[in-house]
């Protein structure tokens, strides 16, 4: 499988040799069945004051910290190193350092050299994993907020952000990080500033990891996997915006069904957040013919499609519920999306053939739109098929369309 793509969320669920998942509360409920999970009111001042906190967490994070900082110390100098870096020296830098400090763990379980298991990794590597979601959260939101890639970021002002924005709150539950202010800087100035190494643990961070030229080649397609799929997702929400849009323009609107299913579907995009990332991917000089994927001014699906009329009159019956008017726009609109999730998936399958070679790995599998629906449910393909009750599969070279004993290929 490419659970890189297809199930991220289960890098969350591994667990160390204290048995404790590396997203802690945040992981799934198998994860966290029969792991202690102890919440107090935090005592720290500022956004975080009064509200739950994981203990349990924290108590394991003290007992290796001192690891945990050397950890975060040596694998700074090896990115510094690979990348012919003195020092982090912009919000970009630290954006895709943090990235690969949390990265090891997908590693260490995914390569095929001596792979480890859930419940078998180092609570060092879940301590440096917790920790630098922080700082991946941070510089993200920083990034997605506009601040520039190249802007400078020292450590006082890093902290000073987190604070400002509440980063260390989950929105979803309220609860909050339980590290205490003096972790937390000497976590920022470690990343930033670097620590010199007196001591080394043992084993080394470098005997846990292997093949660290592997590793950070996994890292960095991570990196660009994520990427992508954040702006697939986008082209995704814009088409669907654009689609109600063009839906409540009908001459009666309020009758239409499609457009009812699509409402609650429509949410406001930041461009900026999507040029900023257009920009980003341009680094990874990302095949050319595939910018479409990634533009933020998208041409309009075309009017006249002869395609559309085939569609129609082979699946008249599932048509018959709805007016031509409003069918043939959602076809429209469809064919485009299509065009794009094809696009999307020749990504894909180009970064999954990377992944898995920095893995050692050839398990690669053939992916489809039905792959697409599992990370993204909501998207146009899937709601029209559901709408009308039709199958729609699309592959990298073309589309099929199936009802009952009809049969259709779309290229």
């Amino acid at each position: 499988m490419f659970p890189e793509l297809l199930q991220p969320g289960s890098f969350g669920d591994l667990k160390d040799t204290d048995q404790r998942p590396f997203s802690e509360g945040n992981a799934t409920e198998a994860a966290r069945n029969g792991v202690s999970f102890t919440y107090k009111s935090s005592p720290y001042a500022g956004s975080r004051h009064g509200k739950e906190m994981n203990v349990s967490a924290l108590s394991q994070m003290a007992k290796h910290w001192s690891i945990i900082l050397a950890d975060l110390a040596f694998l700074r100098i090896q990115y510094l190193q690979r990348h012919s870096l003195t020092h982090l020296k912009n919000l970009w830098n630290l954006w895709h350092f943090a990235h690969t400090a949390t990265s090891i763990h997908a590693y260490l379980v995914r390569r095929s050299q001596n792979p480890f298991k859930s419940g078998d990794l180092p609570p060092r590597i879940g301590g440096l994993f917790k920790a630098a979601q922080g700082l991946f959260m941070t510089s993200q939101h920083m990034i997605l907020s506009g601040r520039p890639f190249d802007s400078v970021v020292n450590a006082k002002e890093f902290i000073e952000y987190i604070e400002a924005n509440e980063i260390f709150t989950m929105p979803s539950t309220n609860k909050v990080c339980s590290g205490p202010l003096h972790m937390v800087d000497e976590f920022v100035v470690v990343a930033l500033n670097g620590q010199k190494i007196t001591s080394t643990p043992h084993p080394n961070l470098e005997s846990i990891i292997g093949d660290m030229d592997a590793f950070f080649d996994y890292s960095d397609k991570r990196i660009k996997l994520m990427t992508v799929q954040y702006l697939f997702a986008l082209q995704n929400q814009l088409l669907l915006n654009d689609l109600e849009k063009a839906m409540s323009s009908l001459s009666e609107p309020e009758s239409n069904e499609l457009r009812s299913i699509l409402l609650p579907l429509c949410a406001e995009v930041n461009r900026q957040p999507v040029e900023l990332v257009s920009h980003l991917l341009s680094a990874y000089n990302i095949d050319g013919r595939l910018n479409r994927l990634f533009a933020t001014e998208r041409t309009s699906p075309p009017i006249q499609d002869p395609t559309i009329d085939t569609i129609l009159e082979a699946f008249k019956s599932k048509f018959e519920k709805v007016n031509s008017q409003e069918s043939r726009l959602a076809l429209q609109f469809l064919f485009y999306y299509l065009g794009r999730e094809r696009e999307a998936l020749l990504v894909f399958m180009l970064l999954q053939g990377e992944i898995a070679q920095s893995l050692g790995r050839n398990d690669t599998i053939v992916l489809n739109g039905s792959h697409i629906a599992q990370m993204m449910p909501n998207n146009v393909s899937k709601i029209f098929a559901d709408w009308i009750g039709i199958s729609i599969c699309n592959y990298s070279t073309h589309a099929l369309f199936q009802c009952d004993s009809w049969q259709i290929e779309v290229k």
